[in-house]
């Protein structure tokens, strides 16, 4: 599925002109991208642990994709498509989302500790390196070395407010979408056929014009940027700026109208048409909530998250490319199919919820983030057999093993896109990071799936068993929550074989008194549900075992949806179904030194 026709040029179009102004040294720049400086650091333990879903692990071949579909040849682009039902495969759309890798990258190594292709991230960190603030940031997470700090100081004073490619209308500020600025200074339409007619620099009188009908999305780079700065600095310009940005985003044409309510669309987060566009803006905008300390904002965000909600199916963690209703003209096909892109940005969004204080959306993100690992390409035997080409192709091939794509509601595209790989795998991370977290001796456990620390081991047995088995390191207390689908009366718990009894706190089992070497184990039953959901106007039907898809039927109930993709990948094969004993297996865990905190991603 080809998306994003026009988006390496844009890409390129909105990044402010006081980058070119920006330089640094050779040497400042080869220490701070340097393979030594960027390696994971951490140490690898030997252990054997459920062979249940191991979000480290699609992880790991994610750093596969993301350093091996760009072209360090042409300036680390990476390849928005790589068809592998063509024989022989190909890799085409070179675009501008290596930032989007690099930012990925950062995040991967640090969950799974892998050390491939080093020296391509290394030289695309150099060619981004005057990139943003937002980026920097990512780096400096990762790397604390003061001169990264000092980066950022840089681009904060070289912000210029009048950039060519920034409009001005009265309080607000915009970048035109899918647009460029050209040197006689005149703007030119840039982002393919217009589904809804746009004609810049004129400000946008609804969400969905253009090409791809996300006008709000289009801000994210300068809203990013700004929040960025507004955390380091108090400067008067860039703060007065990212309020005007703000400003428009935040038009009522730009929103979902809803007379009928009596509740203004901006007011109370309704939006519409393209799913990513939608929530990756959401996103932006919570920071800018945060950042700015604006509660009125982060209820609209919140409301924002549970209209996404409805549009899709959060126990299956399903959602579509397009939202109802007709007027955004993008037919039905676009409604059943799913892209990544949507998937990672909801569980991201649902994250970052719940550290904002606004709700408990763990349940949440534990299922999109089981949806997520199904929609990963990792079956390198099944893409070799279906481009069926030389052993050239097989390398090209085996580049892709760890994308994401598109699909049906049960089925992959033999395909993985760019934009939807990097948001993947940046939603990977968000979910890792949110299994457990540990503060003053307190080690929290958020999530039923499988995590190293330096903290506690979570390990899951889930979902061939209802048992989950924590290996304690550090804490003196552990707060575990109960995941929706557990009566907390029905959990049996032991610490080192004796068993426990953990105060119930809501729905969470507080351990306490805890020492290192400590395991506690937590048992309950695990019920096998059949459920009923009418998605498109199909009835699917959706067996679960506990949190976890086990089966969906009917399969494949619009084959014409991507008949023009010749063929399809399903998906929920029932594997589970005979087996009530999680099997076992040895392998080496890579436990980080130091995680990168997602208070401020």
């Amino acid at each position: 599925m080809s998306r994003r026709p026009g988006l390496p040029v844009f890409i390129l179009s909105i990044i402010p002109s006081w980058l070119s102004l920006l330089s640094a040294s050779d040497s400042l720049k080869d220490e701070l991208t340097s393979i030594d400086a960027i390696r994971p650091r951490g140490e690898w333990i030997d252990a054997e642990v459920p062979d249940t879903l191991r979000l480290a692990e699609h992880g790991r071949l994610a750093v596969n994709c993301m350093t091996a579909n760009v072209d360090p040849g042409n300036n680390y682009l990476v390849f928005q498509a790589f068809d592998f039902w063509e024989k022989p495969p190909v890799a085409r759309q070179p675009s501008g989302l290596h930032s989007k890798n690099s930012r990925a990258l950062a995040l991967l190594r640090t969950m799974c500790g892998s050390e491939q292709n080093l020296e391509i991230e290394s030289g695309m960190m150099k060619v981004l390196f005057s990139n943003s603030p937002f980026m920097v940031k990512h780096w400096y997470k990762r790397d604390p070395n003061p001169a990264w700090r000092d980066r950022i100081d840089t681009f904060i004073d070289g912000y210029n407010p009048n950039s060519s490619n920034i409009v001005h209308v009265e309080d607000r500020a915009f970048h035109p979408p899918e647009s460029t600025i050209l040197p006689d200074g005149t703007w030119k339409f840039i982002g393919g056929n217009q589904v809804i007619p746009y004609n810049p620099p004129e400000e946008p009188q609804a969400d969905h014009v253009g090409t791809e009908g996300c006008v709000k999305w289009h801000q994210i780079w300068s809203l990013r940027d700004l929040v960025g700065c507004r955390q380091f600095s108090n400067d008067r310009v860039t703060h007065e700026q990212l309020l005007k940005f703000t400003r428009f985003c935040m038009r009522p044409e730009l929103w979902e109208q809803t007379p009928d309510w009596g509740n203004p669309g901006n007011e109370h987060g309704i939006w519409g048409g393209h799913f990513h566009g939608g929530t990756g803006f959401l996103q932006a905008l919570l920071d800018v909530g945060r950042v700015e300390h604006d509660n009125r904002i982060k209820q609209i965000v919140r409301e924002g998250y549970d209209h996404a909600r409805r549009m899709g199916n959060i126990r299956l963690g399903w959602f579509p490319c397009w939202s109802s209703p007709e007027k955004y003209k993008r037919g039905g096909m676009l409604k059943q199919l799913y892209e990544a892109c949507g998937t990672a940005d909801t569980l991201i969004l649902a994250v970052k919820l719940t550290d904002a204080g606004m709700g408990d959306y763990w349940d949440d993100v534990d299922s999109i983030a089981r949806r997520l690992a199904v929609l990963q390409w990792i079956e390198e035997d099944e893409m070799l057999r279906k481009a069926g080409g030389s052993p050239e192709s097989d390398a090209l091939v085996r580049r892709f093993v760890g994308g994401f794509g598109n699909g049906g509601l049960a089925s992959r595209i033999y395909q993985t896109t760019g934009c939807c790989s990097a948001n993947g795998s940046i939603a990977l991370y968000y979910a890792w990071e949110g299994i457990t977290r540990f503060s003053q001796g307190v080690a929290t456990v958020n999530m039923f799936l499988n995590r190293a620390s330096t903290w506690m081991d979570v390990d899951s047995y889930l979902p061939y068993e209802g048992k989950l088995v924590l290996r304690n390191k550090k804490a003196h207390t552990a707060m575990v929550r109960i995941p929706y689908y557990v009566d907390p009366v029905s959990i049996r718990s032991s610490i080192n074989g004796k068993m426990a009894d953990p105060v119930l706190a809501g729905r969470h089992l507080i351990f306490r008194g805890l020492q290192p070497g400590d395991a506690i184990m937590i048992e309950f039953p695990l019920e096998e549900t059949v459920s009923q959901y009418t998605i498109g106007g199909v009835v699917y039907h959706l067996k679960m075992r506990g949190g976890s898809v086990i089966r969906l039927w009917p399969r494949n109930p619009h084959p014409e949806l991507v008949a023009s993709y010749s063929d399809h990948y399903m998906i929920y094969d029932p594997k589970y179904k005979d087996v009530s004993e999680a099997p076992l297996r040895k392998i080496s865990r890579f436990v980080p030194d130091r995680v990168i905190a997602l208070d401020d991603l």
